[in-house]
């Protein structure tokens, strides 16, 4: 399995992971609402009453909990957003409809005042973790306040503190705590896994963008210079056109030469005239490969080695006759480029083989862009790989590209007496 396969799984189990934790927090929390029911000894209009609204908050609040799979303050959007679906409108009303319900009729029966106010303050916990707007300051004044005001009224109609009419005041008092430290831990959580995944995912993008930086700053050393000079040099000769014609046309003649120098060396940075190291294409291709979220693998001559896309030993790369490295390196690029720029691969290899003479050169990737039209290679064959394929045939070797099933094929076969 690639490692994009296994970060995506991984993703999804921690979801899983942290929805059915907040679905048992739920629960238990409800839960022990009903059990107090019954324990207390409440009417039966009572008990029914919260049992059933008790069971109507666990269901909506099970299907609003997904909002949180946004992260922490990207949950539950207003109840009258104007953006909002209609669904979540009705979910998020009959929410607080079930927690006011319950608050209201256990305000009036001693032993469940306290414990009936639990969905209530489930409800404003929760809403202050989703609260796009991140005013959870405010929203943790107004639940204190909301606690505060609630402990008063309830004292004031039963004539009594609320340590009295509670059974079980540490009980109470742990799952009053509980339900918001926990719900904070488990959201907090998944919304760190969140940033890290986006943080993976920018590093790839980092990658291939600093690839292209280095391609651009490379055409640009060639043609800025030239360029330059190719503009005064015209700008001279039309200055002196009319007064000296023979220092014009030398001018002119300069700027020529220097336009058919920025084209011979524009040319050469396309064919990879610079030297390469083969060594050090290889790991740079599992490296941005890897950053950009496809599993490579390389596979070197010696021994068949592999090495995994994290690897940083391609000593095994030196097995392969020097003056060929160059002009592997050339491929290694090419082919790596072409997998970022034409594909939405998750997984390639790159395998090398030295046989009979001859050096041959594999990459190998899923997921190309477009199956090639008949008579075409396929969408991946551009100026680059045309290019390519002339300094191969020219030192005697072939370079072919084609797509077998969903993957995109480019191989090289170069002698081993390649000159350098």
């Amino acid at each position: 399995m690639n490692r994009s396969a296994i970060v995506q799984r991984g993703m999804k189990a921690t979801w899983l992971y942290t929805y059915i934790s907040v679905l048992l927090l739920l629960v238990t929390v409800l839960a022990m609402v009903v059990f107090y029911a019954f324990a207390t000894r409440a009417p039966h209009w009572m008990i029914i009453t919260v049992t059933l609204a008790a069971i109507a908050l666990c269901i909506t609040l099970s299907v609003l909990s997904n909002r949180f799979k946004g992260g922490l303050w990207r949950g539950y959007p207003p109840l009258f957003d104007a953006q909002g679906d209609s669904l979540t409108r009705a979910l998020s009303v009959l929410s607080w409809a079930a927690a006011l319900i319950i608050w209201a009729v256990t305000l009036w029966h001693p032993g469940m005042v306290i414990v009936g106010s639990f969905p209530l303050q489930m409800m404003l916990w929760t809403w202050m973790l989703s609260d796009p707007s991140k005013t959870w300051r405010a929203w943790a004044i107004g639940v204190v306040t909301v606690l505060i005001a609630h402990a008063l009224f309830s004292g004031w109609i039963h004539q009594a503190s609320v340590m009295e009419m509670t059974r079980e005041p540490l009980v109470v008092f742990f799952v009053m705590c509980l339900y918001p430290g926990t719900l904070f831990l488990i959201v907090w959580f998944w919304d760190v896994m969140l940033q890290l995944e986006k943080a993976r995912r920018a590093e790839g993008e980092l990658a291939v963008t600093r690839e292209r930086l280095r391609f651009a700053s490379d055409l640009h050393d060639i043609q800025g210079h030239h360029l330059q000079v190719i503009a005064l040099k015209t700008e001279l000769a039309e200055r002196t056109l009319e007064k000296n014609p023979h220092v014009a046309m030398t001018n002119l003649r300069e700027a020529r030469e220097q336009a058919k120098l920025a084209m011979e060396e524009t040319r050469a940075l396309v064919h990879g005239y610079r030297e390469v190291t083969l060594e050090q294409e290889l790991r740079n291709a599992a490296q941005v490969l890897t950053s950009a979220g496809v599993d490579c693998s390389v596979e070197l001559p010696a021994g068949g080695s592999a090495f995994g896309s994290v690897s940083t030993e391609y000593d095994d790369a030196a097995s392969v006759p020097a003056p060929s490295h160059r002009l592997l390196g050339h491929v290694v690029r090419e082919g790596t480029t072409n997998i970022l720029r034409h594909s939405s691969a998750t997984k390639a290899s790159i395998r090398m083989v030295v046989s009979g003479g001859v050096v041959r050169l594999e990459i190998r990737n899923n997921n190309p862009a477009e199956a090639p039209a008949a008579g075409q290679v396929s969408a991946h064959s551009g100026h680059g790989i045309a290019g390519l394929r002339q300094r191969v045939v020219a030192a005697g070797g072939q370079l072919e590209a084609r797509q077998e099933a969903d993957e995109f094929v480019m191989s090289a076969a170069v002698p081993q007496e390649v000159s350098a």
